[in-house]
């Protein structure tokens, strides 16, 4: 029976994902089983299409293991995709709007890329080798996701609800003026469906976002608000990583996917408050 690949299907946007489109599971073992062609063909068999959203995820940490980023992240992709070039399987690749850097104007899917991170580099190394394939393919660059489930340490949304129903010290990492843009998770997974379904698709790239910008301080607050919680925020230095990403436009997943989240930040605050609970 032909079915969908969730490569990183146990991870917050897989398990998004499989709870709308089910599929089988690709272990990844730590992203160690991307590197086994026997056992990525196996999975592959009777596979028409492949999530691709494994791998390692945390903007800081790759400052810190940069190396190892490249072989999961980078090499791992490549194994992948080979093997699916070889059978000709479509890939929904999930990437990032790090790759576009820190930005003073409007950002569309064809704007320069400048990125500031080794994960933000990873990114672009794949999308490259999905240019490359004659298999048909996908990329989704997402911005900060969140959602319920999130385990806290993997996003600001995550960490600040965490910190905040606990009554601990939330941190920001400089002035907190710096811009993010949240997308809730279900929105995501929503946009990896229409983009698996897009026929013709030849290395598609699509921006999603919520295409609203909001600040460190104002999250926080906000999370403070909906949680009547009595922590503070904390300032501490900035980090290289903390930077002001560009206004994203979405117009073309709305023009060709017809996609446009769905899920507001306060009621997608509120969801994750509740299953945090």
């Amino acid at each position: 029976m032909n079915s969908h690949l969730m490569i990183g299907g146990n991870g917050f946007i897989g398990k998004a994902i499989a709870s709308k489109n089910a599929g089988k599971i690709f272990e990844t073992d730590g992203g160690q089983n991307f590197f086994k062609k026997d056992i990525l063909e196996k999975s592959m068999a009777g596979t028409i299409g492949i999530f691709h959203c494994g791998g390692k995820s945390s903007i800081p940490e790759s400052f810190k293991i940069p190396d190892e980023y490249q072989r999961i992240n980078v090499d791992g992709s490549r194994a992948i995709i080979e093997a699916a070039d070889k059978l000709g399987i479509k890939i929904v690749f999930s990437s990032s709007v790090s790759v576009y850097g820190p930005q003073s104007r409007n950002v569309t899917e064809d704007s320069s890329l400048d990125p500031k991170s080794p994960y933000a580099e990873n990114k672009i190394e794949v999308e490259t080798l999905l240019k490359k394939t004659k298999t048909p393919s996908v990329i989704l660059r997402y911005s900060n996701v969140y959602g319920p489930g999130q385990a806290a340490h993997s996003s600001i949304v995550a960490n600040f609800v965490d910190k905040a129903i606990k009554g601990e010290d939330l941190t920001i990492f400089g002035d907190g003026n710096q811009l993010c843009d949240f997308i809730h998770v279900d929105d995501v997974a929503r946009a990896n469906i229409l983009a698996m379904n897009l026929k013709n698709a030849s290395c598609e790239i699509f921006n999603i976002t919520s295409g609203i910008q909001t600040s460190a301080n104002e999250i926080a607050e906000k999370i403070l608000a909906l949680t009547k919680s009595t922590s503070k925020i904390v300032h501490l230095p900035a980090r290289p990583s903390d930077t002001t990403y560009p206004h994203i436009d979405i117009s073309k997943a709305a023009h060709v996917l017809g996609w446009k989240p769905a899920i507001s930040l306060e009621d997608g605050l509120r969801q994750t408050i509740d299953a945090t609970k």
